[in-house]
């Protein structure tokens, strides 16, 4: 309901009234006010919390400033007229008992004056518009934002003090004129409390009324609020966002966080924090450093541990949003990465453990279970030529496997995966090999050492392209690379997971069953690769020192990574005395060394 109108007057009508009869009376030295009183009929003067009509007091007040004549209550001077001495006075009229210095809920001040001279022998009417002198407030809050918050609080202050507007208040306050602040306290239904700082309210005048509404918007905010002024509208924004049903969302890695949260754009100020889960001192990651794009929160947080679990949240505005927990991933190492472990079943060599080989099942495998029956282990375990000295390295060496003038040329090579099956058709020699172990980590890179001869010689192969290609630069090329993968993959009889599968008797590639008739596509046509890298063309040259001498390297592999938030499943590492092994296209001089490969944490690399 309304409660006053915006110009909310009293028109008091001041009669002055000398006759003939009074001239006698005052023998010309006196006169008379008849007060007689009129109301704005659409004006309502009583607030609706109170029971009778506020007093309005008179006073009048002579030249020298003294008040002559009061009244409590105007009404006191309707019945009979006032005497007084024949000048000019200044009539006012103000709200009684109401302190127009301090700010109160239903204690409107209204004022007004105007100036009369008596004079005799006179009859003049005077009228005195007595208005607001103060500023008037209501505070709404929409039904959502009631039904969402369990305690809500909106301070308005000025110089006059502060007025708190809580969930159920109705009534108007009213400060002095000047600038207003305004503040909202809520309590979320979760328990958690905020306070949130509005832009003050400049330029306030007296009559003035301001309706602050709160809405909820669409995304959880508290929305701008609207003050309506009477007898003009203008529009204020309240800079509020407020976390309702939003967790922060975190892609945590093994050593950093990226932390992000939906949120408003009139967020004045923000910082992430985090902290171990159980401890209570947070670190904060600063305003500056915290990006706001596309109504998200975004920081990136570097330096955590391994392995551990954080508490992460966002603070806007000041304060404290909801906390969300997140574990960061094992910085798992390669196994059997520096190549120590080979054993023996019968007459192949398998590079992992006595029962891995006795299993055929071990975490790295090579071709050596389809060339062992033509007494061939093209990967071996190497001992003297190593780069740790004490253990040992893979040595691949490229070679035609066959008998009788059958058989297949078949490339020294080494991979995470699984050796299924060797074809041996007639002219349609071929295997059936998985790649990949369950892995679900995420490294940035790969390091390792390698020591590659190669042969100049292209005498394999029946893919002339390849073979031009090889000849075109040299001589032979080897091949190392990596990949993470996240597609669903395949799962053997002993239920073994692998990601994808190299079958050459497939009668075409199979992507959507994860298979491939000669090598797996990493493209990024390939949706399941989260990160691929390999070494440079120059590298798979061979490894040399300045003086153009075979010798150990070092090589450095950036996981170029496709997608930063989604884990992988599966890790693929490959290494091929030959580039195009898959394609039974080498040389049979090719021979590779590797040694010490060992996955590396930090900062990802994203591919273009």
């Amino acid at each position: 309901m309304q409660m006053y109108k915006k110009n909310c007057i009293y028109l008091l009508f001041l009669v002055l009234i000398v006759s003939c009869q009074q001239e006698e009376f005052s023998n010309g030295k006196t006169g008379y006010l008849q007060f007689s009183v009129e109301k704005d009929k659409s004006t309502i003067l009583v607030p609706t919390t109170r029971t009778a009509e506020l007093p309005i007091a008179l006073q009048i007040i002579d030249k020298n400033g003294v008040v002559v004549e009061e009244t409590d209550d105007w009404h006191n001077w309707t019945s009979e007229p006032l005497e007084l001495p024949l000048g000019t006075y200044t009539v006012e009229a103000f709200s009684k008992d109401v302190n127009a210095s301090v700010a109160g809920f239903e204690e409107p001040y209204y004022l007004g004056q105007t100036e009369v001279t008596v004079v005799p022998k006179v009859n003049q009417n005077v009228n005195i518009e007595c208005s607001l002198a103060n500023v008037k407030v209501t505070v709404n809050y929409s039904a959502d934002v009631k039904k969402y918050f369990s305690k809500l609080d909106c301070t308005v202050s000025n110089a006059s003090g502060k007025l708190i507007f809580g969930k159920e208040e109705n009534r108007s306050g009213y400060f002095v004129v000047g600038d207003l602040k305004i503040s909202l306290a809520l309590t979320n239904a979760d328990g958690r409390s905020f306070v949130f700082e509005s832009n003050p309210i400049s330029g306030v005048q007296a009559r003035q009324h301001y309706r602050i509404n709160y809405t909820m918007k669409s995304n959880g905010a508290i929305g701008g609020v609207s003050v309506t002024l009477d007898p003009t509208t203008k529009e204020y924004k309240v800079n509020i966002a407020i976390p309702k049903e939003s967790n922060p969302i975190v892609n945590i890695w093994s050593d950093f966080a990226d932390v992000s949260l939906a949120a408003s754009d009139d967020i004045i100020t923000k910082e992430c924090k985090y902290r171990v889960s159980g401890t209570e001192e947070w670190s904060i990651i600063p305003d500056a450093q915290v990006t706001l794009v596309d109504k998200k929160l975004y920081a990136r947080i570097e330096g955590l541990q391994p392995a551990t679990e954080y508490d992460f949240c966002f603070a806007t505005n000041g304060v404290d949003g909801k906390i969300a927990k997140a574990m960061t991933e094992a910085q798992s190492p390669l196994i059997n990465g520096n190549f120590d472990e080979w054993n023996k079943n019968n007459k192949t060599w398998f590079p992992g453990t006595a029962g891995e080989a006795s299993a055929k099942n071990s975490y790295w495998d090579t071709g050596n279970v389809g060339a062992s029956s033509m007494s061939k282990n093209p990967t071996l375990p190497e001992e003297d030529d190593v780069h740790t000295a004490g253990g040992k390295a893979a040595n691949l060496v490229s070679q035609w496997v066959g008998a009788l003038g059958q058989g297949k040329f078949a490339a020294g090579n080494i991979y995470i995966g699984r050796y299924m099956q060797t074809y041996m058709d007639f002219n349609n020699y071929g295997a059936r090999i998985r790649f990949g172990r369950e892995f679900s980590s995420r490294p940035v890179q790969l390091k390792g050492w390698y020591k590659y001869t190669r042969g100049t010689q292209i005498d394999n192969g029946n893919y002339q392209n390849l073979k031009d290609e090889l000849n075109a630069s040299g001589g032979d090329k080897c091949a190392i690379y990596i990949a993470l993968t996240d597609n669903d993959g395949l799962i053997d009889s002993d239920g073994v997971k692998t990601a994808y599968e190299i079958d050459n008797h497939s009668s075409a590639d199979q992507p959507d069953k994860f298979i491939y008739k000669y090598t797996i596509d990493f493209s990024d046509n390939n949706k399941g690769i989260i990160a691929y890298g390999s070494i440079t063309d120059e590298e798979s040259k061979g490894s040399f020192d300045e003086s153009g001498n075979v010798v150990w390297k070092q090589f450095t592999i950036d996981l170029k990574y496709r997608d930063l938030t989604r884990k992988p499943k599966y890790i693929i590492v490959v290494a091929s005395a030959s580039k195009y092994g898959d394609f039974f296209t080498g040389s049979g001089k090719s021979v590779m060394l590797i040694d010490d490969f060992e996955l590396v944490y930090g900062t990802p690399v994203i591919a273009n």
